[in-house]
């Protein structure tokens, strides 16, 4: 397997499609870019399905709270695995 520096593999789940997703973003990113990286990404792979406004947050699918948008990735305690939700 190649090495992955230093980002974060985030499972996303989608209401819009349903469905989720797994998505690379760099851990030193902020999550709000992340967010908006990743709605762009899903709007590549679901064309029709859901559509990239640019207006979205990662929330966090356990708990339901919004992420901190300013915050790093890795200072908003995603990891590998971590389970969000794009809305």
């Amino acid at each position: 397997m190649a090495d992955q520096g230093d980002r974060v593999l985030l499972h996303v789940w989608l209401p819009a499609t349903r469905r989720s997703y797994d998505v690379w973003v760099p851990s030193d990113m902020s999550v709000h870019e992340a967010a908006v990286l990743t709605g762009s990404i899903l709007a590549g792979r679901e064309p029709g399905r859901y559509v990239d406004r640019g207006d979205v947050a990662f929330m966090d699918s356990g708990t339901g709270r919004l992420l901190n948008p300013a915050a790093s990735v890795s200072s908003a305690g995603l990891v590998d695995g971590s389970q969000v939700m794009l809305v």
